[in-house]
């Protein structure tokens, strides 16, 4: 579960880079443009596509935050066991404080 939060994460990170590429590409444009925007086929090009990809980037984001969600939710399940596990593990290692036989029979 660690990895596929991580590779979520980066993954989310990827995503919304790539936007904000996509938005600054078409601000650049939008800027730069001169006379009628609606002439401009390059311009109106850049904004479909813009327009698509941002749709797409947006449905994976929504993807992503809906399995992180369920990811939350599964390592959460383990927390009880994680932490009688860590009370077991240095209860048994302070063992040997009471006698030395346990440091060498455990």
């Amino acid at each position: 579960l660690a990895d596929q939060r991580t590779a979520l994460i980066q993954d989310m990170s990827d995503l919304s880079e790539t936007l904000k590429e996509l938005e600054d590409s078409l601000l650049y444009e939008l800027a730069n443009s001169t006379g009628n925007i609606l002439d401009n086929t390059d311009l109106i090009s850049t904004l479909e596509q813009t327009k698509t990809k941002a749709t797409e980037i947006s449905a994976k984001l929504e993807l992503a935050k809906t399995t992180a969600a369920e990811i939350e939710v599964a390592t959460s399940q383990y927390q009880p066991v994680a932490k009688r596990g860590s009370i077991l593990f240095f209860v048994m290692a302070s063992l040997s404080a009471l006698n030395n036989m346990y440091e060498l029979s455990l």
